[in-house]
C-alpha cells in the first residue's frame, strides 16, 4: 500500500530526472548553437547522410528537452531525446572508419 508520502516523492524523484537529463541535453544543444552545425554536417557527410539531418540535432538537443522541462507533450519528447542519442552513436563509428 502506498502512502500519500510516497507518492508526492516519487513526483519529485522524477521531477528532479526530467530537468536533469533535459538540463544536460540543453546545454549540449545550447553550445552546438554557439559553435555551428559544422562538425555535426561534416560527421554526417563521411557517414553518407544528407547534411541537413544536423538541424534533426537541434530538435532532439534544444526543442526536446524544452518540451521535457516544460511539462508539454513528455513522453513524445523523451522519446526523441534516446534516439537522437541513438542515431550520434550510430553516426560516429561510421565516420571515423571513412576518414
Amino acid at each position: 500500500m502506498l502512502l500519500a508520502s510516497d507518492i508526492r516523492h516519487q513526483r519529485l524523484g522524477v521531477l528532479l530526472l526530467r530537468f536533469t537529463v533535459a538540463g544536460l541535453m540543453l546545454f549540449h544543444g545550447v553550445a552546438k548553437l554557439r559553435s555551428g552545425l559544422g562538425g555535426i554536417e561534416s560527421l554526417l557527410a563521411a557517414a553518407g547522410l544528407p547534411t541537413w539531418f544536423a538541424y534533426g540535432v537541434l530538435i532532439g538537443e534544444i526543442v526536446a528537452p524544452l518540451l521535457i522541462m516544460a511539462g508539454v507533450l513528455v513522453r513524445p519528447a523523451a522519446w526523441v531525446v534516446p534516439n537522437n542519442l541513438a542515431n550520434a552513436i550510430a553516426v560516429i563509428p561510421n565516420s571515423r572508419n571513412a576518414q
